[in-house]
């Protein structure tokens, strides 16, 4: 998988296929419920046990899922003034997320990281 630009492509044996190019809108449909995503600032990629690929979307404040058709399904979704900036699967297929504080008024501040699993999402760390 590579995040190039706000386009996500796939190498597929000795082809670049590109999945998602330049997105301003796109649904969750039929992977969840439908929600408009404008793949603002992807700032992350990282692959997922069951093929499909988990993209951190700060602009968006969401972690969002992507299969090998283009289709997303929201992962995350982040209150503000919260926006994550990567994520990542565990062997146990637990989701960790990198997220910063960010406001316009006074900028980058805390930085914390969930765990997000069939129990809930749990706050491992969180700066002052």
């Amino acid at each position: 998988w590579i995040l190039d630009a706000n386009t996500l492509r796939r190498r597929e044996g000795d082809r670049i296929v590109t999945i998602l190019d330049r997105v301003s809108k796109g649904t969750d449909a039929p992977l969840g419920p439908a929600s408009p995503l404008t793949w603002s600032r992807a700032s992350s990629v990282a692959p997922a046990s069951d093929g499909r690929v988990l993209v951190a979307c700060p602009g968006d404040r969401r972690v969002v899922r992507v299969d090998r058709l283009g289709r997303v399904a929201t992962v995350l979704e982040a209150e503000a003034p919260w926006a994550p900036a990567s994520a990542l699967e565990t062997g146990e297929g637990a989701v960790l997320v990198l997220e910063h504080a960010w406001t316009p008024e006074s900028g980058q501040g805390p930085t914390r990281v969930r765990r997000l699993d069939d129990g809930g999402i749990t706050v491992l760390v969180r700066t002052p």
